[in-house]
């Protein structure tokens, strides 16, 4: 685990949290999976059954009444009423036990549910007799059979009624229990999952913490040193840059010196053609002499004069030839010694 990015951490860590809270959830859906189930036996089979079995007994004791009823009213318009609503009852009761029978899942259920019908048959036929010698006047044999058949009929339908009845009670408040059962099981081992997930999400926690402020502090040490060297280079540089200005300043004034040399070279060059100019047409004029004189003897004395003098002038000539000259060499030199201080920025000068 020492070799894992913080990333593959990160990842293993809210991993590990993530299945456990998965793990969690799929144990409460499960949970309230069996809630559901039980519920539904609540809400689908015990309260319908409990309703309907008690509206059976309610009808069937309604039917009880309507025939003491028919046997004490001696008005046949009483008795055709009495009729009509005993005849709506029972096929209210009719309806209600075909409802119940849709409903019936459970086998213990439908074992209770058989015994009422034949209760019922038994229990129509001697209410049907009974109220049949009523109608025909028979009141004293009527009366005979309600205490001999009729109440005994209804307690055996009211008996299997209540069964049915007593085992939707019975079935609920199981169902109930289970629910309770359930419900408290789901809170213990959500409380015990969620737990669980905290300590495991703050032990995660800190192992990534640790691991990876370890890593951090390396990688700030990394940082530091590299800083440091970095920091180091660049005072090198410094140092060197400012050499290579220094040295950069120095040629530059070289290269000035040298400028102002080659200036003054030009100077004397264009001097020395003037000079030169000068020389070469008292040349011409010293050549134009000699060409007169050979012409002429009686001017020689004056034109040797001339000459003599025009010697002097050539010799001054000559002096000042040599002078620039001297001069001129001088100046390369300089050049030369300038060229050669400034390196191979003056290597053109030193031709």
């Amino acid at each position: 685990m020492s070799q894992w990015t913080i990333g593959r951490r990160l990842v293993m860590g809210f991993g590990a949290v993530l299945t456990i809270v998965t793990a969690l959830g799929v144990f409460s859906v499960v949970q309230l999976r069996n809630v559901n189930v039980a519920s539904d036996r609540i809400v689908l089979e015990s309260l319908p059954g409990t309703a309907t079995s008690g509206q059976i007994l309610a009808l069937v004791k309604n039917n009880l009444a309507f025939t003491l009823e028919h046997l004490t009213t001696d008005e046949p318009a009483g008795m055709a009423r009495i009729d009509a609503a005993m005849a709506q009852t029972r096929d209210r009761i009719t309806e209600l036990l075909d409802v119940y029978e849709q409903t019936i899942t459970q086998a213990d259920d439908r074992a209770l549910f058989a015994k009422v019908r034949p209760a019922r048959e038994r229990y129509v036929g001697a209410f049907a007799r009974a109220v049949t010698l009523s109608r025909d006047n028979r009141k004293d044999e009527a009366f005979a059979l309600y205490h001999a058949e009729v109440r005994e009929a209804y307690q055996g339908l009211e008996d299997a009624v209540n069964a049915v009845s007593e085992w939707n009670v019975a079935a609920g408040a199981e169902a109930g229990r289970e629910i309770e059962a359930v419900v408290s099981s789901a809170i213990t081992g959500v409380v015990l999952g969620l737990a669980v997930t905290i300590l495991l999400a703050v032990g995660v926690a800190l192992v990534i913490i640790r691991s990876t402020s370890r890593v951090l502090r390396g990688a700030v040490a990394e940082l530091r040193e590299g800083a440091e060297q970095v920091a180091s280079a660049s005072s090198q540089v410094s140092t060197a840059a400012q050499s290579l200005s220094q040295g950069a300043t120095s040629q530059a004034a070289s290269l000035e010196e040298t400028s102002a040399s080659m200036e003054e070279m030009a100077s004397m060059t264009r001097q020395n053609a003037e000079n030169s100019q000068q020389a070469a047409h008292l040349m011409g004029s010293v050549d134009q002499k000699v060409r007169e004189s050979n012409g002429s003897l009686e001017a020689m004395v004056s034109s040797m004069a001339a000459i003599k003098e025009s010697s002097g002038s050539i010799s001054r000539i000559i002096k000042t030839i040599d002078e620039i000259a001297f001069q001129t060499n001088i100046l390369a030199l300089n050049a030369a010694v300038e060229a050669a201080r400034a390196g191979e920025a003056g290597m053109g000068f030193a031709v």
